[in-house]
């Protein structure tokens, strides 16, 4: 993704706080961005997305910098190329406010190791370079680890349901050194 200065990484969203992602500026209010967000095992089931946006309270007229819509992109590995990860979402609109909003991907069970949220579009236009912005000021990736389930049964039976090919397995573990046949992440 675009940044507009290096203090504004996307790591800042992952605190709830005012620090905040901020994209590059741009003059097309179609312009789009993304952030990608490496989950905390290779293996986690994904159920929703929380996306809080970053109000200016100290520009004029405070203004808020959603996208117009996100649509959210799951898969095992960190990619751009949005045509092959294992999920994506339809494209959902945000409201321009700085109140959180949750993006719900129930009744579907996602599953993957990387989530990249496309920010398409852009609602505001900072004052002063009147370029369109997107800023974000946390993010919150719900789920569950698969190594966080105790039950080696349960575990087998999301792994099944998801029809984990044996090719895609060894990529896992071999992208994961730490992951071994005796690991709870993969059975």
């Amino acid at each position: 993704s675009s940044t507009d200065q290096e203090d504004q990484g996307v790591d800042q969203t992952l605190i709830d706080n005012e620090t905040f992602w901020s994209s590059t500026g741009y003059d097309d209010v179609n312009s789009e961005d993304w952030v990608t967000y490496k989950l905390v095992q290779p293996l986690c089931i994904i159920t929703s997305i929380d996306i809080s946006v970053f109000n200016a309270y100290f520009q004029a007229g405070s203004p808020t910098y959603a996208p117009q819509r996100v649509q959210i992109c799951i898969g095992y590995e960190h990619t751009q190329d949005w045509d092959t990860v294992e999920f994506k979402s339809e494209e959902y609109p945000l409201e321009n406010t700085s109140e959180t909003q949750r993006i719900n991907l129930r009744p579907q069970m996602v599953m993957g190791g990387y989530v990249a949220i496309r920010l398409l579009g852009k609602c505001s236009i900072q004052p002063g370079d009147e370029l369109f912005y997107t800023v974000l000021r946390h993010v919150v990736v719900w789920g569950i680890p698969i190594g966080s389930i105790t039950s080696p049964t349960l575990r087998k039976c999301l792994l099944d349901y998801y029809s984990l090919s044996p090719k895609l397995v060894a990529d896992i573990r071999s992208r994961y050194s730490s992951l071994s046949s005796e690991n709870p992440y993969i059975h």
